[in-house]
This record gives structure tokens, C-alpha cells and sequence, in this order.
């Protein structure tokens, strides 16, 4: 086998980590609530999972903290 073409990592080496991120975070005025517009995506409208967590269909974010009345 040829070790030249492909060398094992050496433990010396750097490496970088990187970490994406696909929503922004932030801090609503007001509780999210049933119906309304996602904050995120702004595409479709939240509704309640199983959890009672709000959730948008369309880009998959989660609220969660129960529901509000």
C-alpha cells in the first residue's frame, strides 16, 4: 500500500471546527400563539404538535413552553 497518496491525519495538524447556524435567534414581543405567522420562515402559520409545541410546517421551527391562552 502506498502511503503517499493518502497519509494518516496527523495529530498536529489543526483542524477547524465549523458550526452553522439556520435560524436566527430572537426574542418576541409578545407570546407566540396558535395561527400565528411563523417568525422565522413568515410562510405559513403555527399550530400545535402532540407536545403542545407550536410548530411551523413550512421551515420546521419549534416553540416550545406550552400553550398560552
Amino acid at each position: 500500500m502506498d502511503e503517499t497518496k493518502n497519509p494518516a491525519p496527523s495529530l498536529s495538524q489543526p483542524f477547524a471546527l465549523r458550526v452553522e447556524r439556520s435560524h436566527k435567534l430572537f426574542a418576541p414581543a409578545a407570546p407566540l400563539r396558535a395561527g400565528d405567522r411563523c417568525p422565522v420562515c413568515g410562510q405559513a402559520v403555527l399550530d400545535y404538535d402532540g407536545l403542545l409545541n407550536l410548530v411551523c410546517p413550512h421551515c420546521g421551527f419549534t416553540g416550545g413552553g406550552g400553550c398560552h391562552t
